[in-house]
């Protein structure tokens, strides 16, 4: 698989050592990223993955605490935006 060029890398680690990291990177576009991007987004808190959108395996998914659900890729502004709601829910007990 190409090596992705890395058009945004964000991690953060809190005072409580949760941790948020957003990894996004453009690839040629192919049948695993037909969009062409290739991504990891997480939140890990209490060492427990709490949320997650990735699209590893070839296809596009998110993860909330141990489910695994398909995920419509639109477009990494669109990515960041769904991600940080579902942070928010989630500290706020919401989700």
């Amino acid at each position: 698989m190409p090596k992705a060029d890395l058009m945004v890398h964000r991690r953060v680690v809190e005072p409580d050592r949760s941790l948020g990291e957003i990894k996004i990177g453009q690839v040629p576009k192919s049948s695993r990223q037909p969009h062409g991007f290739k991504y990891s987004l997480v939140y890990v808190a209490g060492e427990k993955r709490l949320l997650g959108y990735d699209n590893a395996h070839g296809r596009d998914h998110r993860h909330l605490r141990d489910q695994d659900y398909p995920y419509r890729f639109v477009s990494p502004a669109g990515l960041i935006q769904d991600f940080l709601h579902d942070l928010s829910e989630i500290q706020e007990g919401r989700l």
